[in-house]
């Protein structure tokens, strides 16, 4: 499982409204890994910043590197697998 579709898991739950600490829980992660992957992904304050909603003083990563989130390899694949199929 790449850390993209790791990241992806983290997104979806995320989207669905789920807090930090409960993905944290059930995918067995730190808190601040989980909210680091969030902000990688692009939401803050749980909401997903795009050009249409985003205040004057936020910014978008147009450019996201894969090797940002390479903290994602110490989480076992175990942990996602349920929930890839969600995604």
């Amino acid at each position: 499982m790449t850390r993209v579709e790791k990241a992806e898991v983290i997104g979806k739950l995320y989207s669905r409204n789920n807090t930090q600490e409960s993905i944290a829980k059930v995918l067995k992660m730190s808190v601040s890994d989980v909210g680091a992957v969030t902000r990688w992904m692009g939401f803050e304050h749980t909401k997903y910043v795009t050009p249409e909603n985003m205040n004057d003083n936020q910014l978008i990563k147009p450019i996201r590197f894969e090797e940002d989130i390479s903290f994602l390899d110490k989480y076992p694949d175990e942990n996602f697998i349920d929930y890839l199929k969600e995604v």
